[in-house]
């Protein structure tokens, strides 16, 4: 995949920032706040080297990370499996489980699907990198490294998100 196929799936992609009109009197700091975001994430998502914008101007708006960057692997439940044990082999602990999924009850069921929270690691994109070598290195689909930095550019030098 090269990245003009990357900015075509992100486009048809339903994990994306949103376009935003400026309007006379309006400034980033103005605008981050009634987006609730930061100045320095709409400069980012902009790739903007100053504050300077201009009416009529269509700027991005970053949509907002509400899970921290954390990211989901699903585990299916096993005979004997309890949320201890689900926790230990995972290396997250019991509260987490719990935060991240609906327990109705603390009895799960064989073939019960847990969602387990990762954090992701960081990794510094390097000048013969490639969309693709970084899909192929670290094990991700397109969707998963948009959702991962859609606020940061995939450039040399740039650290991004990876699993």
């Amino acid at each position: 995949m090269n990245s003009s196929d990357l900015f075509k799936y992100y486009r048809s992609s339903s994990v994306r920032d949103f376009e935003y009109i400026v309007k006379p009197g309006d400034t980033l700091y103005k605008i981050a706040k009634q987006f609730n975001v930061s100045v320095n994430d709409i400069m980012n998502a902009n790739n903007f080297t100053n504050h300077l914008i201009y009416p009529n101007q269509s700027i991005m708006i970053p949509s907002v990370n509400n899970n921290g960057g954390v990211f989901f692997e699903e585990y299916v439940t096993m005979p004997m499996d309890t949320l201890e044990n689900i926790a230990f082999k995972n290396g997250v602990t019991v509260d987490m489980l719990m935060k991240y999924n609906d327990f109705k009850n603390l009895v799960l069921v064989e073939n019960q699907p847990v969602k387990i929270p990762k954090q992701y690691n960081k990794y510094v994109v390097q000048a013969d990198d490639t969309v693709d070598s970084i899909l192929r290195k670290f094990f991700m689909t397109p969707e998963e490294l948009i959702y991962a930095n859609r606020h940061q550019w995939l450039r040399p030098g740039n650290t991004i998100n990876v699993k």
